[in-house]
């Protein structure tokens, strides 16, 4: 890698792969240089970019919002991208722009399964059950192997205190995957509220 620099000192793709070296050994400083270094060098490296913005956030720093609006600006329909700012603004207390941003993922990308399942969640956290519910229930038509998505439905039911319909999800939960441990714990603990033999 310092061969490629050293070749070609303008080499954003190098310095991309050295920021992540130095984010994979948490050495945040130095990935942090190497990042801005990859987008100065090419504006539109949208993986440094979103490092970057992850990277910021992890430091509590509200500049991680400007690097996931650059990453934006280069892609704004990218799924990728679109999920990274929504989980960024969720994180930050934004619940109603991230709210609006995976909807807009929803709309534009109807196969990206986990703009359904954070939505889903968003709306379980808010007590927005219905919306938890539907968000859930989509996501598993548009993945009948989401187990996550099926248990999530036994958590809302639960919530609204349907425990038949709760404990159905969860017993099919785990005979989506065999050893689902959420699921069987959940299963077995409403087996005995509910007194199935």
């Amino acid at each position: 890698m310092n061969e490629a620099i050293r070749i070609d000192p303008l080499n954003a793709e190098a310095f991309q792969y050295i920021g992540i070296s130095f984010k994979e050994m948490g050495d945040t400083t130095r990935a942090i240089n190497a990042f801005q270094t990859a987008t100065e060098n090419d504006h539109e490296m949208i993986d440094a970019w979103l490092n970057l913005g992850q990277l910021y956030h992890a430091k509590k720093n509200p500049l991680a919002a400007r690097y996931f609006d650059n990453a934006l600006a280069i892609k704004p329909n990218d799924p990728i991208v679109m999920h990274m700012k929504a989980d960024y603004l969720y994180q930050t207390n934004k619940i109603q722009e991230s709210i609006g941003l995976y909807k807009s993922i929803i709309e534009n990308h109807r196969e990206y399964n986990e703009a359904y399942y954070n939505l889903g969640t968003i709306y379980y956290n808010l007590d927005s059950l219905d919306l938890a519910l539907k968000h859930f229930k989509l996501l598993t038509t548009q993945d009948p192997l989401s187990y996550q998505g099926v248990y999530m439905q036994g958590v809302v039911y639960e919530a609204m205190g349907d425990l038949q319909a709760a404990y159905d999800q969860y017993l099919k939960s785990t005979k989506m995957v065999i050893g689902y441990e959420d699921g069987e714990k959940a299963t077995k603990r409403l087996k005995a509220k509910l007194n199935i033999k």
